[in-house]
Protein backbone atom coordinates (compact mmCIF):
# COMPACT_ATOMS: atom_id res chain seq x y z
CA UNK A 1 0.00 0.00 0.00
CA UNK A 2 1.08 3.76 -1.15
CA UNK A 3 1.20 6.34 1.71
CA UNK A 4 0.20 10.08 0.67
CA UNK A 5 -0.18 13.16 2.81
CA UNK A 6 -3.66 14.25 2.98
CA UNK A 7 -3.24 17.18 1.32
CA UNK A 8 -3.36 15.15 -1.96
CA UNK A 9 -6.97 13.40 -1.02
CA UNK A 10 -8.83 14.33 -4.12
CA UNK A 11 -12.39 16.67 -4.35
CA UNK A 12 -14.30 13.62 -4.83
CA UNK A 13 -16.77 14.17 -8.37
CA UNK A 14 -18.66 11.94 -10.13
CA UNK A 15 -17.19 13.64 -13.40
CA UNK A 16 -14.72 11.28 -14.73
CA UNK A 17 -13.73 9.49 -17.89
CA UNK A 18 -10.45 7.72 -18.70
CA UNK A 19 -8.91 8.49 -22.28
CA UNK A 20 -5.40 7.12 -23.56
CA UNK A 21 -4.19 3.72 -22.97
CA UNK A 22 -5.54 1.24 -20.66
CA UNK A 23 -2.53 0.89 -18.79
CA UNK A 24 0.98 3.52 -18.83
CA UNK A 25 -0.27 6.65 -21.16
CA UNK A 26 -3.76 6.95 -20.25
CA UNK A 27 -5.30 9.59 -17.88
CA UNK A 28 -8.60 9.91 -15.90
CA UNK A 29 -9.69 13.50 -16.85
CA UNK A 30 -12.81 15.64 -16.40
CA UNK A 31 -15.32 15.33 -18.72
CA UNK A 32 -17.53 18.20 -19.21
CA UNK A 33 -13.55 19.95 -19.05
CA UNK A 34 -12.75 18.14 -21.58
CA UNK A 35 -15.66 18.85 -23.91
CA UNK A 36 -15.53 22.41 -23.19
CA UNK A 37 -11.76 22.69 -24.98
CA UNK A 38 -10.63 24.59 -27.00
CA UNK A 39 -7.20 23.24 -27.28
CA UNK A 40 -5.17 20.42 -25.88
CA UNK A 41 -1.29 21.63 -24.97
CA UNK A 42 0.59 18.55 -24.30
CA UNK A 43 4.13 18.16 -22.98
CA UNK A 44 5.77 15.04 -23.36
CA UNK A 45 5.46 12.65 -26.24
CA UNK A 46 8.12 10.26 -26.94
CA UNK A 47 6.13 7.14 -28.94
CA UNK A 48 3.05 7.30 -27.41
CA UNK A 49 0.61 9.92 -28.45
CA UNK A 50 -2.73 7.78 -27.87
CA UNK A 51 -4.07 10.16 -25.03
CA UNK A 52 -3.93 13.12 -27.38
CA UNK A 53 -5.31 10.82 -30.10
CA UNK A 54 -7.62 10.13 -28.08
CA UNK A 55 -8.59 13.34 -26.66
CA UNK A 56 -9.04 14.64 -30.33
CA UNK A 57 -11.50 11.60 -30.69
CA UNK A 58 -13.64 12.72 -28.24
CA UNK A 59 -13.02 16.52 -28.58
CA UNK A 60 -12.09 17.60 -31.91
CA UNK A 61 -10.13 20.63 -31.03
CA UNK A 62 -6.76 22.06 -31.94
CA UNK A 63 -3.94 19.56 -30.48
CA UNK A 64 -0.48 20.99 -29.67
CA UNK A 65 2.84 18.69 -28.48
CA UNK A 66 5.82 19.52 -27.20
CA UNK A 67 8.51 17.29 -27.14
CA UNK A 68 12.43 18.25 -28.40
CA UNK A 69 13.44 14.81 -28.41
CA UNK A 70 11.08 13.00 -30.55
CA UNK A 71 13.22 13.62 -33.76
CA UNK A 72 14.33 12.23 -37.06
CA UNK A 73 17.45 11.04 -35.07
CA UNK A 74 15.15 9.35 -32.53
CA UNK A 75 12.78 7.68 -35.21
CA UNK A 76 16.30 6.50 -37.16
CA UNK A 77 17.89 5.05 -33.80
CA UNK A 78 14.57 3.21 -32.67
CA UNK A 79 14.54 1.77 -36.48
CA UNK A 80 18.26 0.30 -36.07
CA UNK A 81 17.43 -1.03 -32.48
CA UNK A 82 14.01 -2.97 -33.96
CA UNK A 83 16.00 -4.76 -36.74
CA UNK A 84 18.76 -6.23 -34.48
CA UNK A 85 16.61 -7.10 -31.83
CA UNK A 86 14.44 -8.85 -34.93
CA UNK A 87 17.48 -10.24 -36.28
CA UNK A 88 18.53 -11.82 -32.86
CA UNK A 89 14.75 -13.24 -32.42
CA UNK A 90 14.06 -10.73 -29.61
CA UNK A 91 10.28 -9.98 -29.17
CA UNK A 92 9.97 -10.40 -32.97
CA UNK A 93 5.97 -9.26 -32.65
CA UNK A 94 6.90 -6.48 -30.74
CA UNK A 95 9.20 -5.21 -32.71
CA UNK A 96 7.28 -5.99 -35.89
CA UNK A 97 4.54 -3.67 -34.34
CA UNK A 98 7.10 -0.77 -33.37
CA UNK A 99 8.23 -0.80 -37.17
CA UNK A 100 4.78 1.03 -37.81
CA UNK A 101 4.99 3.32 -35.24
CA UNK A 102 6.84 5.84 -37.05
CA UNK A 103 4.06 5.44 -39.75
CA UNK A 104 1.37 6.14 -37.28
CA UNK A 105 3.38 9.26 -36.30
CA UNK A 106 3.15 10.98 -39.46
CA UNK A 107 -0.67 10.41 -40.47
CA UNK A 108 -1.69 11.22 -36.79
CA UNK A 109 0.83 14.34 -36.69
CA UNK A 110 0.04 15.32 -40.65
CA UNK A 111 -3.91 15.75 -39.57
CA UNK A 112 -5.77 18.94 -39.44
CA UNK A 113 -4.74 21.04 -36.39
CA UNK A 114 -2.65 18.78 -35.02
CA UNK A 115 0.77 19.89 -34.33
CA UNK A 116 4.23 18.49 -32.77
CA UNK A 117 6.80 21.05 -31.81
CA UNK A 118 10.27 19.74 -31.09
CA UNK A 119 10.67 22.32 -28.27
CA UNK A 120 12.31 21.65 -24.87
CA UNK A 121 9.76 22.99 -21.99
CA UNK A 122 11.63 25.32 -19.39
CA UNK A 123 11.44 28.70 -18.48
CA UNK A 124 13.06 30.97 -21.49
CA UNK A 125 14.86 33.15 -18.55
CA UNK A 126 16.49 29.91 -17.02
CA UNK A 127 19.93 28.31 -17.98
CA UNK A 128 19.19 24.53 -19.21
CA UNK A 129 22.16 22.70 -19.47
CA UNK A 130 22.66 21.66 -22.80
CA UNK A 131 19.78 23.48 -24.60
CA UNK A 132 19.97 26.33 -27.03
CA UNK A 133 17.48 28.93 -26.16
CA UNK A 134 15.88 29.11 -29.29
CA UNK A 135 14.91 25.31 -28.89
CA UNK A 136 12.72 25.83 -25.68
CA UNK A 137 9.61 27.23 -24.72
CA UNK A 138 7.57 28.18 -21.81
CA UNK A 139 4.17 28.51 -20.80
CA UNK A 140 4.58 32.47 -20.93
CA UNK A 141 5.43 31.83 -24.70
CA UNK A 142 2.92 29.48 -25.64
CA UNK A 143 0.06 31.28 -24.18
CA UNK A 144 0.77 34.67 -25.62
CA UNK A 145 0.83 33.26 -29.21
CA UNK A 146 -2.16 31.33 -28.93
CA UNK A 147 -5.26 32.73 -29.08
CA UNK A 148 -7.45 29.78 -27.02
CA UNK A 149 -9.28 30.83 -24.18
CA UNK A 150 -10.32 27.24 -22.88
CA UNK A 151 -6.81 24.72 -22.82
CA UNK A 152 -6.76 21.25 -21.35
CA UNK A 153 -3.00 20.68 -19.77
CA UNK A 154 -1.22 17.23 -20.30
CA UNK A 155 2.37 17.57 -18.43
CA UNK A 156 4.54 14.63 -18.46
CA UNK A 157 7.75 16.06 -18.55
CA UNK A 158 9.95 13.69 -16.40
CA UNK A 159 10.69 16.29 -13.32
CA UNK A 160 10.55 19.27 -15.33
CA UNK A 161 7.08 20.35 -14.19
CA UNK A 162 8.26 21.84 -11.15
CA UNK A 163 10.33 24.36 -13.53
CA UNK A 164 7.17 25.56 -14.98
CA UNK A 165 4.40 25.41 -11.56
CA UNK A 166 4.52 29.61 -11.22
CA UNK A 167 3.79 29.71 -14.63
CA UNK A 168 0.67 27.20 -14.78
CA UNK A 169 -0.34 29.66 -11.89
CA UNK A 170 0.07 32.79 -13.62
CA UNK A 171 -2.14 31.54 -16.70
CA UNK A 172 -4.87 29.39 -14.50
CA UNK A 173 -7.75 31.55 -15.60
CA UNK A 174 -7.21 29.84 -19.31
CA UNK A 175 -7.00 26.71 -18.06
CA UNK A 176 -10.45 24.20 -17.76
CA UNK A 177 -8.58 21.34 -16.34
CA UNK A 178 -5.03 19.72 -16.30
CA UNK A 179 -3.44 15.93 -15.76
CA UNK A 180 0.53 16.60 -14.46
CA UNK A 181 2.87 13.36 -13.80
CA UNK A 182 4.79 14.94 -10.86
CA UNK A 183 8.24 12.84 -10.72
CA UNK A 184 10.39 12.26 -7.17
CA UNK A 185 7.21 13.49 -5.67
CA UNK A 186 9.13 12.24 -1.85
CA UNK A 187 11.60 14.53 -2.57
CA UNK A 188 9.16 17.66 -3.17
CA UNK A 189 5.99 16.75 -1.30
CA UNK A 190 6.16 20.76 0.28
CA UNK A 191 6.36 22.10 -3.60
CA UNK A 192 3.51 20.15 -4.85
CA UNK A 193 1.62 21.25 -1.53
CA UNK A 194 2.29 24.68 -2.12
CA UNK A 195 1.19 24.66 -5.72
CA UNK A 196 -2.24 22.97 -4.87
CA UNK A 197 -2.95 25.78 -2.48
CA UNK A 198 -1.80 28.54 -4.89
CA UNK A 199 -4.06 26.82 -7.59
CA UNK A 200 -7.89 27.84 -8.31
CA UNK A 201 -8.85 24.45 -9.71
CA UNK A 202 -9.40 21.14 -7.81
CA UNK A 203 -7.90 18.67 -7.13
CA UNK A 204 -10.22 15.74 -8.40
CA UNK A 205 -8.08 12.60 -9.19
CA UNK A 206 -4.98 11.02 -8.13
CA UNK A 207 -3.44 7.58 -9.60
CA UNK A 208 0.06 6.00 -8.69
CA UNK A 209 2.69 5.09 -11.20
CA UNK A 210 3.35 1.90 -10.58
CA UNK A 211 6.31 2.00 -11.92
CA UNK A 212 7.52 4.38 -9.44
CA UNK A 213 9.91 3.51 -6.55
CA UNK A 214 9.05 4.25 -2.61
CA UNK A 215 10.81 5.41 -0.39
CA UNK A 216 10.87 3.88 4.15
CA UNK A 217 7.85 5.69 4.53
CA UNK A 218 5.82 4.28 1.68
CA UNK A 219 5.36 7.33 -0.27
CA UNK A 220 5.92 6.72 -4.11
CA UNK A 221 8.00 9.07 -6.39
CA UNK A 222 5.62 9.68 -9.42
CA UNK A 223 1.70 10.50 -9.09
CA UNK A 224 -0.41 11.59 -11.75
CA UNK A 225 -2.71 14.40 -10.56
CA UNK A 226 -5.91 15.64 -12.30
CA UNK A 227 -7.18 19.19 -11.69
CA UNK A 228 -10.53 21.12 -13.47
CA UNK A 229 -12.23 24.45 -13.10
CA UNK A 230 -14.45 24.38 -9.61
CA UNK A 231 -17.44 24.28 -11.83
CA UNK A 232 -16.72 20.92 -13.57
CA UNK A 233 -15.66 19.36 -9.94
CA UNK A 234 -19.42 17.82 -9.93
CA UNK A 235 -20.08 16.22 -6.02
CA UNK A 236 -20.60 12.45 -6.42
CA UNK A 237 -22.93 10.41 -4.02
CA UNK A 238 -20.23 8.70 -2.84
CA UNK A 239 -18.14 10.67 -0.31
CA UNK A 240 -15.20 8.89 -0.08
CA UNK A 241 -13.28 6.95 -2.89
CA UNK A 242 -10.85 3.97 -3.00
CA UNK A 243 -7.96 4.57 -4.83
CA UNK A 244 -7.01 3.16 -7.36
CA UNK A 245 -10.59 3.76 -8.43
CA UNK A 246 -12.07 0.52 -10.03
CA UNK A 247 -13.17 0.42 -13.69
CA UNK A 248 -11.61 3.50 -14.20
CA UNK A 249 -7.38 3.54 -13.31
CA UNK A 250 -5.44 1.29 -14.26
CA UNK A 251 -1.55 0.26 -13.85
CA UNK A 252 0.87 1.69 -15.50
CA UNK A 253 2.79 -1.24 -15.40
CA UNK A 254 0.36 -4.17 -16.57
CA UNK A 255 2.90 -6.68 -15.29
CA UNK A 256 2.66 -5.00 -11.77
CA UNK A 257 -0.57 -4.84 -9.37
CA UNK A 258 -2.13 -1.21 -8.90
CA UNK A 259 -1.55 -0.98 -4.96
CA UNK A 260 -4.15 1.13 -2.82
CA UNK A 261 -3.44 4.49 -1.50
CA UNK A 262 -3.94 5.44 1.81
CA UNK A 263 -3.81 9.22 3.27
CA UNK A 264 -1.91 10.22 6.14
Amino acid sequence: MYRIPKFLKPKVTSDLIRIGSSNDGGYVIPKNAAIDTDALISFGLFDDWKFEEDFKKFKNCKIICYDHSVTTKFWIIRFIKNCYSILLMNNIVDNFKKFFTYFKYLIFFNKKDVLHLKKFIAPKNEFTFGINNKDKTDLNEIFSKNLYENIFLKIDIEGSEYRILDQIILHQNKIKGAVVEFHSCDLHFDRIEKFISNFDLDLIHIHVNNYSNINQLSNPDVMELTFCQKKYSKKSKVENLNYPIKDLDSPNNKNEEDPQVSFY
